[in-house]
């Protein structure tokens, strides 16, 4: 009679396993969400946030707060959000597994997404501010 070997791997190790590489999958798929997002926003930044600043001074309407504070602030968001990049991509090498990477990639991720209509509505404020001012005024 043959005897039939054991497992080398117990059931707990094969079930660590699994864990382990779905968190690393999931970290992976964040990060490679994130990316293309964040090259979009950081160049779509550099490049319209300019030419809306030379032209808000060229039509010298009041700003909002929030514009001014997006179009002082651009580069420092930008910056971090590269930096964010190359953080997230260090971590999913080195600890990929853990569940601190996902929750770092996922951070970067939904940050990454705000900041566009964040940026969008910023610009649109003065506009909206313009608008506001005229043509008659309603009286109900």
């Amino acid at each position: 009679m043959t005897e039939v070997p054991e497992d080398p791997q117990p059931e707990d190790a094969i079930e660590e396993a699994k864990r382990r590489s779905f968190l690393r999958g999931l970290n992976i798929g964040l990060l490679s969400a994130s990316l293309p997002t964040v090259l979009i926003e950081v160049g779509w930044s550099f490049c319209v946030s300019p030419r809306y600043e030379s032209f808000f001074r060229q039509i010298k309407v009041p700003m909002p707060g929030l514009t001014l504070l997006v179009l002082n602030n651009y580069p420092l968001v930008a910056a971090l959000l590269m930096l964010g990049v190359v953080g997230c991509g260090i971590a999913t090498v080195v600890w990929g597994h853990q569940k601190r990477t996902v929750l770092l990639s996922s951070t970067l991720l939904i940050s990454s997404i705000l900041w566009l209509p964040l940026l969008t509505i910023a610009y649109q404020l003065p506009f909206m501010s313009i608008d506001e001012g005229i043509g008659p005024k309603r009286t109900p």
